[in-house]
């Protein structure tokens, strides 16, 4: 069982890093709103059930966003491409 950290600062969000929001992982995009009324804006990664961008207010964010240690974000990209000529 993987021990989970309770994000306790905005300031602590990045986006190499891996959350679990109610059950699902996400990684950090970006913060939106006004300073006084900030958002955070998460994206799911592949493979999970959810497919839409999830906005927490600070209030949130510091209750339901945990860190799960030890699991970075992991972009994939492939170098195999199709080409195709016309004659």
């Amino acid at each position: 069982m993987i021990d989970l950290e309770l994000v306790h600062s905005a300031t602590s969000l990045s986006t190499g890093k891996t959350y679990q929001i109610d059950g699902v992982l996400y990684h950090y995009l970006c913060s939106d709103g006004t300073t006084a009324h900030p958002q955070y804006i998460f994206r799911p990664l592949r493979g999970q059930r959810k497919k839409i961008d999830l906005k927490l207010n600070h209030q949130k964010l510091l209750r339901r966003c945990y860190e799960v240690p030890g699991m970075p974000v992991r972009s994939e990209v492939t170098s195999e491409a199709a080409q195709m000529r016309l004659f």
